[in-house]
């Protein structure tokens, strides 16, 4: 569930925990904050919420504790999200000195048409990394021994090519700040020069080690850590140098727009989670949900194996032993507290 979209009160949440515990599901991933909103009022950083919607639309400490209990109690665990270096520009509402703030000619509608803006985090900056040491041990002690996903998708990479602040700080830092030209005069840097490539990589790296020492037993990331971020100018690259081995990738990203799947993922030696085909909230494509989920998304790009569409071909025993499941996104651009039921439980 996505609550840095349209803010899903505790009441509802709990209602969705109710609903996964008759269903048989078993972790509820929290995207709790993004570009729109930070709703999650934080104890270390109190700051931060000056980023939600309204006052009244945020999360305290005994919301999540609440929140995490219930779950508990219904055997599902809960997994938040702090997505970034991307989807922060919210954060930068209580926190500016911690982003990359993007010039007006790089904020353009992403791909679903959303105006979201592509501000992000600065990974240039110590500051940064104090304030995410900071939020990850707030809620390592939330939930203890727990898992906790850090995103990394959608990096606007022509964001960080627009800041001449940036790109001088990355110059001190010895990264590389030229880029491949862009198509008909567009940002030289919209698909990734080396050099920022690389510093997304550093940031991701660094990001997951801070979490990792304050007792977070599984780290996830959304796929572009895999396929993304890595060295060269293939599509896909590599993976990050230096990503963490036991990094669980949320695969999203069809694979037959050139990037990288569950099949390859697993193959690789990480653990895999799909979300292919399982986006619930998704209307933006088609209109007709049977044809969303027949031909579009997932079976006809993902997979020939249509008699075992969940695993994407993962047929060698040691490789589908790292598939760990399957995840239906409840994304929030167009569903909240109005609809959210039906969309998670359209035959209920």
């Amino acid at each position: 569930i996505d609550s840095g979209r349209h803010f899903l009160s505790v009441p509802e949440v709990l209602l969705v925990l109710d609903g996964m515990a008759a269903s048989g599901l078993n972790v509820l991933h929290w995207h709790l904050t993004d570009s729109q909103s930070w709703p999650w009022r934080s104890k270390s950083h109190p700051e931060l919420i000056q980023g939600a919607y309204r006052s009244d639309l945020t999360y305290s400490r005994a919301d999540l504790d609440l929140v995490v209990a219930y779950a508990d109690d219904r055997a599902i665990r809960v997994i938040p999200e702090i997505d970034l270096p991307g989807h922060a520009a919210a954060a930068g509402v209580g926190r500016p000195d911690v982003i990359v703030d993007c010039s007006p000619d790089d904020a353009t509608p992403i791909y679903d048409g959303s105006y979201q803006s592509p501000s992000l985090l600065d990974p240039t900056k110590n500051e940064t990394y104090a304030l995410l040491d900071d939020l990850f041990g707030e809620l390592a002690s939330i939930l203890p021994g727990g898992a906790i996903h850090l995103g990394g998708d959608e990096v606007q990479i022509g964001c960080m090519n627009s800041s001449a602040a940036l790109r001088e700080r990355m110059e001190t830092l010895g990264y590389n700040t030229s880029c491949p030209p862009g198509p008909n005069g567009a940002n030289p840097c919209a698909d990734g020069g080396p050099g920022f490539k690389k510093l997304v990589g550093d940031f991701v790296v660094r990001a997951q080690t801070l979490a990792k020492a304050h007792g977070f037993s599984s780290v996830g990331n959304w796929q572009e850590v895999f396929d993304h971020y890595g060295e060269g100018a293939a599509t896909p690259t590599p993976p990050i140098d230096g990503l963490d081995p036991n990094t669980v990738l949320y695969a999203w990203l069809a694979p037959a727009w050139g990037w990288g799947n569950p099949a390859t993922m697993a193959a690789a030696g990480f653990r895999v989670v799909s979300t292919l085909g399982l986006y619930v909230s998704s209307s933006q494509d088609n209109t007709d949900w049977q044809s969303y989920y027949s031909s579009v998304h997932p079976l006809a790009s993902a997979t020939t194996n249509t008699s075992d569409p969940g695993f994407y071909n993962v047929t060698d025993p040691q490789d589908v032993s790292r598939v760990l499941g399957g995840e239906a996104c409840l994304w929030g651009e167009t569903a909240g507290a109005s609809d959210f039921s039906v969309k998670i439980w359209p035959r209920a």
